[in-house]
C-alpha cells in the first residue's frame, strides 16, 4: 500500500507539497496535474482520519516525555514552551513513564484531541512507533533518537562521549568504570557509551562497562557494588543524576572525590555546579533543544520541508570532580 511519502518519492517533491495538495492548498497547476497523475496510477487512498485532523488548526502541540522526573525533559520542555508561547500555540504534554507502549497510545490519544504536531521525546522507536506516526497522518518529530524518514532532532552522543574520554585520558586515568543504561535507548546506551569506550580506549584507558537504571538511587546501589570489590581512578556516569548516585556511594565508603577517585556525568543539568565538588560533565543545550524543536514543527506545518535529521549542541563542562592531582 503507498504512503504519502512514496508519492513524494515519485513525485520528487517533499511530503509538505502532496500533502498540501491533498489537502486542498497552494500548489501549481501542473505539479497538481503530475500528482493527479501519480496517484491515479499507483492507487494510493489518502487517510481519511489524517485529513480530517489537518482539516482545521487547533494551535495545539504535543509533546510525549518518557518521565516527568527527567530535568533534561524538564529543560527542554521549558524551551519548547516558551517558544510556542510567543507564536500564540499551547503545549499539552503526556507523561509516558518510561514505558514504549504508552508512547504509542499517546500518538493516537493526541491525534484524536486534534493537536497539529507531536514532539516525540524518544527512547526507543519500533516499527510500532513508526507505523503510528504514518498512520495518524501529522507532524511529528523525534527529539533524542534518529529514524530514517522522520525528522529528528539528536545530540552527538558519540562524539561528546569521544570528547570526554579523551580529557579523562589526557588527564592520567587509566583505570576507568563506566556506569551506562540498556542499549535499548540508542542515544544514550549505545551510542554515548560507544564514545566514551572508544576515547578511552585510544587513551590506554582500561574501562569497565555496568548498566543500571536512570535514577540517582540505581546508580548508588551499582556503585557500591563496583567500590566494595574495586577501587578504579574514575568512574563515569551516562548522565549527571546517575552520577550524583555514584558521588553518594564514593563518599559512603569512606572516599573522597577527585583525590582518591574521581567522577564525570553527562547532560550539564545546574546540578552538575550545585554539588562540590563540581561535576565534570558534557552539557547539552536543553531549552535551546526545545526551541529547535518547537521551531522545525512549525516550519513543517507552515510548509517547509524539514530536515531529515539535525545535530544538537554540547560542550564540555570540566570542573574539579575529574581534574587529576588537584
Amino acid at each position: 500500500m503507498k504512503t504519502i511519502q512514496d508519492i513524494a518519492k515519485i513525485a520528487n517533491v517533499s511530503k509538505s507539497t502532496v500533502s498540501r495538495y491533498l489537502n486542498g492548498g497552494s500548489v501549481s497547476k501542473p505539479m497538481q496535474e503530475k500528482l493527479a497523475r501519480i496517484i491515479g496510477e499507483t492507487g494510493y487512498r489518502p487517510n481519511k482520519f489524517a485529513q480530517s485532523l489537518r482539516a482545521k488548526r487547533t494551535a495545539m502541540i504535543g509533546a510525549i516525555v518518557p518521565r516527568l522526573t527527567s530535568r533534561s525533559a524538564m529543560q527542554t520542555l521549558s524551551g519548547l514552551d516558551a517558544y510556542l508561547r510567543e507564536r500564540s500555540h499551547q503545549l499539552l504534554i503526556v507523561n509516558a513513564d518510561l514505558s514504549a507502549e504508552r508512547e504509542i497510545e499517546s500518538l493516537y490519544a493526541m491525534a484524536k484531541q486534534k493537536v497539529d504536531g507531536i514532539v516525540l521525546f524518544a527512547t526507543v522507536i519500533t516499527d510500532a512507533h513508526v507505523s503510528a506516526i504514518r498512520e495518524i497522518g501529522i507532524p511529528v518529530i523525534l527529539l533524542g533518537q534518529r529514524c530514517e524518514g522522520i525528522p529528528s532532532l539528536v545530540y552527538d552522543d558519540y562524539k561528546a562521549g569521544l570528547e570526554l574520554a579523551g580529557y579523562v585520558a589526557a588527564q592520567g586515568y587509566r583505570d576507568a568504570v563506566y556506569i551506562g543504561v540498556t542499549p535499548e535507548d540508542e542515544a544514550i546506551g549505545v551510542l554515548r557509551r560507544r564514545g566514551i569506550e572508544d576515547g578511552l580506549s585510544a587513551g590506554g584507558v582500561r574501562v569497565t562497562a555496568y548498566e543500571t537504571g536512570f535514577e540517582m538511587e540505581a546508580a548508588a546501589q551499582t556503585a557500591a557494588e563496583i567500590l566494595s570489590a574495586h577501587t578504579p581512578d574514575i568512574i563515569m556516569c551516562a548522565t549527571d543524576e546517575m552520577a550524583i548516585g555514584a558521588l553518594k556511594a564514593i563518599r559512603d565508603a569512606g572516599l573522597s572525590v577527585p583525590q582518591d577517585i574521581g567522577i564525570t556525568g553527562f547532560g550539564g543539568y545546574s546540578l552538575a555546579s550545585a554539588v562540590s565538588p563540581g561535576l565534570s560533565t558534557v552539557r547539552f543545550a536543553f531549552r535551546e533543544a526545545g526551541a529547535e524543536a518547537g521551531c522545525a514543527l512549525l516550519g513543517i506545518l507552515a510548509g517547509e520541508a524539514p530536515a531529515e535529521c539535525s545535530s544538537l549542541q554540547h560542550e564540555l563542562l570540566i570542573q574539579e570532580s575529574a581534574v587529576k592531582d588537584s
